[in-house]
């Protein structure tokens, strides 16, 4: 800048000297007292067990050696080998319930234990494969993929439950026909809607793999891990159900069990008094459905924030309260 033609700088007027970066934040540890806090990075693709395991190997040669001054140790805070390992305990947890809860809905409605280990083994050998698949593909076993997993889990033996609940049915009708002719009808009159109703389940997922950005990266390993595991099982529904059946299957039976027919009665009931009132079903089935779609209005407008004098604020709020004073301002454009 110049005054009067005379030049003036920053010297004359200031002392220009390095100073301190400015502060944008702090680390506090335990509320209580400042901390250094750093993080480690993966490389997209690497293996978080492996990094985790390898990054705490290092942390541990720096603590033993005293490599810090002043007998500063490094204490991590967050380890991602927990999450991975919580994540694998919960699909194996998953999987065994799976395999307790078919043995035991199988025998109880079939009446036949060899039905329900025919099942068992396609959930089994169908993640297997499934993890197979995805080291082919170089498709990591990430939080997302073990969730899709989880989620078809109880959406892998519904092939192999009506394959084999059909085959049970036609050996105790025809007990003296050939066996593999049976099940190999069998599998044929119900191969058509297994095949659309599992396609149907995996084609609602394939949109997911479509998404960009942040979304894509999250939900694909998801979408793609269903769409995996629920070919796979569809694959051994067809294949090895009905060669299993062709060896464990000793006989059949079309009469229901003691169980279902206990629960059938009422059932019965009820659909004979629905048939003989049409009428009335469809009326409340309506009123039913305005009374939900009205409650549901409710609950989303009583979940909103309102607008009063210019303040957001939550239901409930009071003025003057320690919630009330939190509210965001609303800009207004002038008039």
């Amino acid at each position: 800048r110049e005054v009067r033609g005379i030049p003036v700088y920053m010297r004359d007027v200031a002392e220009v000297r390095f100073g301190q970066e400015v502060r944008r934040g702090a680390i506090v540890r335990d509320g209580v007292t400042e901390a250094v806090a750093g993080i480690v990075q993966m490389q997209r693709g690497a293996n978080a067990r492996e990094v985790a395991a390898a990054v705490g190997k290092e942390v541990a040669r720096i603590n033993a050696g005293n490599t810090l001054p002043d007998g500063l140790q490094i204490v991590p805070f967050y380890d991602r080998t927990d999450l991975v390992n919580a994540a694998l305990m919960t699909v194996a947890k998953v999987l065994l319930e799976g395999v307790v809860l078919v043995i035991i809905v199988l025998f109880v409605f079939l009446g036949d234990l060899r039905s329900s280990l025919i099942v068992v083994c396609t959930l089994v050998l169908t993640p297997l494969v499934t993890f197979l698949v995805m080291g082919e593909i170089g498709l990591s076993a990430n939080l997302m993929s073990l969730g899709g997993l989880v989620i078809a889990i109880g959406l892998m033996v519904d092939g192999s439950v009506v394959v084999v609940e059909n085959a049970f049915a036609r050996l105790g009708h025809s007990p003296a026909a050939r066996r593999d002719n049976l099940i190999l009808k069998a599998a044929s009159d119900v191969g058509k809607p297994v095949l659309y109703g599992v396609g149907i389940i995996i084609l609602v997922f394939l949109p997911l793999l479509s998404l960009q950005g942040m979304e894509g990266k999250m939900f694909s390993p998801l979408a793609l891990t269903i769409a995996i595991a629920l070919t796979i099982s569809l694959v051994l529904s067809f294949t090895l159900t009905p060669a299993l059946c062709s060896y464990m299957l000793r006989g059949g039976s079309e009469e229901d069990t003691w169980l279902l027919r206990k629960l059938k009665r009422p059932y019965l009931r009820a659909l004979d008094w629905c048939t003989a009132n049409g009428r009335k079903v469809i009326a409340g089935s309506v009123a039913a459905g305005g009374l939900a779609s009205g409650w549901v209005g409710v609950m989303v407008r009583s979940g909103c924030c309102r607008r009063r004098n210019g303040l957001v604020r939550r239901p409930g709020d009071r003025p003057g309260s320690a919630r009330a004073s939190r509210c965001w301002r609303v800009a207004r454009p002038r008039p």
